[in-house]
Order: C-alpha cells, then sequence, then structure tokens
C-alpha cells in the first residue's frame, strides 16, 4: 500500500496580500494612531499657538528660541515674512 502524499503548493499572489491585508487590518486595532500638534503664527499678537488634542492651546513667544525649544529646525522668518496681499513669503 502506497500512501498517497500530496505536495503542498506554495499560495497565489491573491492569496498572499489578502493575508497581508488581513495582518494590516488587525494591526490598525493593536497600534494606537498618532497624535500630533499644530503650530501656527498670530500676526496680531507676534505669537505662536501651539494646539494639541485634549489640551488647551498654549501661546509662547514668536522667538527664534522658541522655536529651538520646540525642536522646529524652520527660521522664524518664515512665519513673520508671509504677505497675504501678495500671496506668497517674502525673504
Amino acid at each position: 500500500m502506497e500512501a498517497s502524499k500530496k505536495k503542498m503548493k506554495f499560495p497565489s499572489a491573491f492569496s498572499i496580500l489578502f493575508i497581508i491585508l488581513l495582518i494590516a487590518i488587525g494591526l490598525t486595532w493593536l497600534i494606537p494612531s498618532g497624535s500630533y500638534s499644530k503650530l501656527s503664527y498670530d500676526s496680531t499678537e507676534n505669537h505662536f499657538i501651539v494646539k494639541t488634542h485634549g489640551i488647551p492651546d498654549q501661546s509662547y513667544p514668536a522667538t527664534e528660541q522658541t522655536l529651538n525649544q520646540l525642536n522646529i529646525k524652520i527660521q522664524l522668518s518664515h512665519f513673520t515674512n508671509y504677505d497675504s496681499r501678495h500671496g506668497g513669503w517674502h525673504h
């Protein structure tokens, strides 16, 4: 008596993609979503406003030192030199 052995076939590309899709869907429930702060510039008060979800807005003076403390690598002039009348930045 010969036992018939079936060879395992490698799954098709669609099967592999479907398995990856299921893993990705499962990970969305396990990995927490990101929470990011938003920095805006108030030209009337010359302040930066930091908005973070679940925390009251925080106001900081618009200085290079503030940008360094917030670990932001953008020059202060990029915030302060915007002219909406001309629709662009002035350097």
